[in-house]
């Protein structure tokens, strides 16, 4: 915090200044890099934004993330639906008050998730209400408040019918605008201080919104008013108000002289806005049954002792915040009675200015100078006022709404996008992402009983559900995992003390971090420091809880290997990040809960990048007996997705892991780009029928937000991975709920594919919403959508040929039209309630194939390769040889051979045991690839060996000298030497003209 900044809060600790003079100080010298200027200046001049009419559409404010003025956006966007009680108000006028500033920089408290719409009242007229509002007509003159979710600075706002007045007859819609906040606030501070005739009132701040509301109440009331300000100018302005006693609190002590004007008898009532010692002194004001009204919150809370000892004679202190006021109808009451003063001339709105829409940053400006007095209002022009679309009613009507997602700039977009840049996980039949796709794509159903060794299943259990032997089916079957008891602790500096009471949910998620980095062609060690988040889903396992009798020390190992907080936090310490780590349990939706905080993070700027995912393994048949004892699972022991077989999930384990980043940013850098997450939301059921029945009205309400929000049309989703765990009415909730939603926007039939994961790999719970992400991620970048299998029949209460699904059950190409993207919905929810939906785009790329000076683009070029020992170099040989003969099916996209070189060098992290090769092809490489794997260490081009500690002593002119070999004649054969015996290497520097891009290759085996 700089000198002036400190100045400022000094002021405001000593009460010599207001809050808002305080804050607009620190946010100019925020934004000029300078102290606020002692005397006002002129507004600097945006610049006109220029806006057009859009039919059927509509134009908002958008705060993207904390930043300043500048971010501020106006984007075109389509309406949403009218909610039955709602009401559409066609903007003709808002205002700005303080809280829209704050916002601006992140600082307000009650703000909105991002990206958010500011805005706390409007007036304008009504251009719809839905089917139960009676008290407004289309055409009704209207003042509304939105509400804690802001959203007024656009040119159309919906809202409960219950927030919505009818505009006073006497005011513009100027003036009415800039009523609301102000006239209820002081409606509630005068209510509690039930001023008197004749009674004397101290109005701090008077030339403010509420101090100017204050003083016309106090007039109406016949009390003595006391007033003060911060300038002359203002003091002036008062007195042209009739106001008889007038205070400069920067100039004089105020408390003195309301006892000099007072001869020592003080004021009835302090309306106070002013923090630090201006609450003592006004609080020193009060004469005996006097009434204090506190309206500076921030002050209260900043303030470290005020001395009641003065409040003995009957006095009364009271705090005022009327947005936390949970009687809606006192609001309503009080507003009515603001409107019947407007009526009669008694209350006006004071405007210091006004600003067309198009000129919002300008007005935005004005107000942080702090040169108003009185309101800043921005009106609405004809030309861009919201016309309700002439067009038949129901659908018709609906489709005619919709709005092509280029009406929001492409970079607006893109500002709060998020890219998949790795990504790894194991799944039921799978060790790798690639064998999940093959899997899928070939209809592979994993479920299987449960390896024998991991719990007895020949012993009955009794369920309770009166079937016999056949109810020990709900704890044999399901989507498990391989080798979940194979780890290797010192790869990540872990004693195999600590790791045998690691539970291995820990374990794999480590393991599956690591890969996600090195997928991403990222080093892991070039993340230390930064700002890379880690995000996990994962319930309570299960480890240790059958095993008390092997492990019955109590230890700090056990109780640091059991707990879902280290395991998130564990990927933090090794690698030294600094980013948020949290671990998250919404049971089924835990991953895709964490996906969507991880991006929210990275929008708001909490963090560059995230670890995103989800884990779940089950040690124990716990989980499965307590389940099927509940009737969840299926007694067949198969997921029956939208099929009238559909009887109850299976369950089903699994890993997966993404990393995340801005995506504009991944663009700038070149990373590898699955596919992109273009908005998502979450939201709970309340109160349901049970707490673990699903509410097809929340999530209705959820997806309707996700696209409102996000400016997406559900007509161009193309593909919706389903939650589909495969219960009789669990799967017609959700397909009813889609469709309900969808049908508000297209007319369109069984033109959008459905499937679900779970049919392939059983429910993986806390795992689920990221093995979605992953399929879809996985079809995107293949174009093909694979098939949700076990499905023969629909569900009897599904009628897919009136919705506008159909079930794909067959391996098929994802076709578009021409123009359009490949554009995927995922839902995951929880049995918490907890719900979950998001939108995936296909990254369409933008590189470009150059060739280069330096024959990068047909070699030769130097691939490096190391690992811990050699057994396992050899096998990351074999993965990558692998990998490389895949070129051949078609299986791979088109690789460069600088790529995957230059990924091998900056990738991954240096180990000891080293391998290197100069290889003039891709065949070349893998050719040599295959051969070392075998066995063969004497090849032509290839070095190998083990990292030598004082390696980096070398000379730099024996480093430089092996550079410029290969820079001037292509001979590698020195420089792969020494790497391979130890030696340091910027291998940047062999990238002078163009840098190749990072591509996702075989992690580390």
């Amino acid at each position: 915090m700089g000198t002036d900044a400190k100045q400022i809060l000094a002021a405001l600790k000593s009460g010599a200044i207001s809050i808002e003079d305080a804050a607009s100080g620190i946010l100019k010298g925020r934004r000029q890099g300078t102290a606020p200027p002692k005397a006002p200046v002129d507004v600097p001049q945006a610049g006109r934004i220029p806006l057009e009419r859009i039919a059927g559409g509509y134009h908002k404010v958008i705060i993207a993330r904390p930043g300043s003025i500048d971010d501020l956006k106006i984007v075109a966007t389509r309406p949403q639906a009218l909610g039955t009680h709602e009401v559409r108000i066609a903007v003709k006028a808002f205002s700005l008050n303080f809280a829209d500033l704050l916002c601006t920089r992140g600082l307000y408290p009650n703000m909105p998730p991002y990206p958010f719409t500011p805005g706390l009242e409007v007036a304008g007229i009504v251009a719809g209400v839905g089917d139960a509002v009676q008290s407004f007509k289309p055409g009704d003159p209207v003042v509304a408040m939105p509400g804690s979710g802001m959203g007024g600075h656009a040119t159309l706002v919906t809202c409960p019918a219950e927030q919505v007045f009818h505009k006073p007859d006497a005011l513009s819609f100027e003036e009415a605008c800039s009523l609301p906040v102000v006239a209820i606030t002081m409606m509630v501070a005068f209510d509690k201080a039930r001023v008197q005739w004749g009674e004397r009132i101290l109005i701090q701040t008077a030339t403010g919104g509420t101090g100017l509301m204050a003083v016309q109440l106090a007039k109406y009331y016949g009390a003595v008013i006391f007033a003060t300000a911060g300038s002359d100018q203002k003091l002036e302005y008062l007195e042209n108000l009739d106001v008889p006693h007038r205070i400069n609190y920067l100039k004089t002590d105020f408390e003195a002289e309301i006892q000099r004007l007072t001869s020592g008898q003080g004021v009835d009532v302090v309306i106070n806005t002013l923090p630090g010692d201006a609450i003592q002194k006004g609080l020193n004001c009060l004469s005996p049954e006097g009434r204090y009204i506190e309206l500076a919150m921030t002050g209260i809370k900043s303030a470290k002792t005020i001395d009641l000892s003065k409040l003995t004679n009957n006095q009364t202190f009271y705090s005022i915040d009327p947005g936390r006021l949970k009687r809606k109808d006192v609001i309503r009451d009080h507003f009515n009675e603001v409107i019947r003063l407007a009526n009669h001339g008694i209350l006006r709105a004071t405007i210091c200015k006004t600003f067309s829409l198009e000129y919002i940053k300008d007005a935005y400006r004005y107000l942080e100078n702090r040169k108003n007095i009185g309101k800043i209002v921005v009106t609405v022009p004809d030309t861009l006022m919201y016309k309700e679309p002439a067009a038949p009613s129901g659908k018709a009507a609906q489709a005619s709404l919709i709005l092509p997602d280029v009406a929001e700039a492409k970079g607006d977009r893109d500002a709060r996008s998020v890219a998949i840049i790795g990504m790894s996980g194991k799944f039921a039949g799978a060790e790798d992402v690639n064998r999940f796709w093959d899997n899928l794509a070939a209809g592979k159903n994993s479920i299987r009983d449960v390896p024998e060794w991991r719990w007895d299943t020949d012993t009955p259990v009794d369920l309770g559900t009166g079937e016999g032997d056949e109810g020990q089916i709900y704890w044999k079957r399901g989507g498990f995992l391989e080798d979940i008891d194979k780890f290797d602790p010192l790869f990540f500096n872990i004693s195999p003390a600590e790791a045998e009471y690691m539970d291995p949910q820990q374990r794999l998620f480590l393991e599956e971090s690591w890969k996600t980095l090195e997928d991403a062609g990222i080093a892991p060690e070039m993340l230390s420091g930064r700002k890379c988040g880690v995000f996990v889903g994962v319930g309570k396992g299960d480890y240790l809880g059958g095993r008390a009798a092997s492990f019955d020390r109590v230890n700090a190992n056990r109780l640091m290997g059991t707990a879902p907080a280290i395991l998130a936090a564990r990927i933090s310490y090794l690698l030294n990040l600094t980013g948020p780590s949290i671990a998250i349990d919404t049971a089924c939706s835990s991953s895709l809960v964490a996906i969507h905080q991880a991006c929210q993070s990275i929008v708001n700027g909490e963090c560059d990048m995230a670890l995103a995912g989800g884990v779940c393994l089950l040690t124990t048949k716990e989980l499965l007996v307590m389940a099927g004892k509940a009737g969840m699972l299926s007694p067949t022991g198969q997921c029956h997705t939208f099929d009238n077989d559909a009887d109850g999930f299976v369950p089903g384990e699994g890993v997966g892991v993404l990393l995340l980043k801005s995506l504009p940013e991944a663009v700038r850098d070149g990373d590898v780009i699955h596919a992109v997450i273009r908005g998502g939301g979450f939201n709970q059921d309340g109160r349901t029928n049970g707490i673990t029945a699903p509410s097809a009205k929340s999530q209705m309400a959820l997806e309707k937000e996700v696209y409102d929000r996000y400016g997406i049309d559900p007509g161009a989703i193309s593909y919706v991975e389903a939650h589909g765990t495969g219960t009789k009415l669990g799967d017609p909730i959700e397909v009813s709920a889609l469709s309900q939603v969808y049908r508000g926007y297209t007319d369109k039939r069984q033109y959008c594919a459905i499937g679900s994961v779970k049919t392939n790999i059983g429910h993986a719970m806390a795992a689920s919403g990221v093995a979605s992400v992953i399929k879809v991620a996985l079809a995107l970048t293949r174009k093909q959508l694979p098939p949700s299998i076990n499905f023969q029949r629909e569900n009897e209460h599904i009628k897919f040929k009136d919705s506008p699904f159909f079930v794909n059950t067959e391996l098929r190409d994802w076709q578009v039209e021409k123009g359009s993207s490949r554009r995927a919905a995922v839902s995951s929810f929880g049995f918490s309630g907890t719900n979950v939906h998001m939108v995936l785009d296909e990254y369409k790329e933008e590189y470009k194939e150059e060739a280069t000076a330096s024959g990068a683009e047909h070699g030769p070029a130097i691939f490096v390769l190391s690992a811990k020992s050699r057994e396992r170099l050899k096998a990351y040989a074999g993965n990558m040889a692998a990998f490389l003969g895949q070129r051949a099916d078609g299986k791979r996209p088109s690789l460069r051979l600088a790529d995957i070189a230059y990924t091998s060098q900056v990738g991954r992290e240096a180990m000891a045991e080293r391998l290197a090769v100069v290889a003039t092809s891709l065949d070349d490489l893998q050719d040599k690839l295959e051969r070392f794997a075998a066995g063969e260490t004497d090849i032509h081009g290839m070095s190998c060996g083990r990292a030598e500690r004082g390696a980096d002593s070398l000379s730099e002119n024996t480093l430089k000298a092996a550079v410029r070999d290969w820079a001037d004649q292509g001979n590698g054969s020195e420089l792969i030497r020494l790497w391979t015996g130890g030696t340091s290497v910027d291998w940047q520097v062999l990238y002078p003209h163009r840098t190749p891009r990072r591509v996702s290759l075989p992690t580390y085996p």
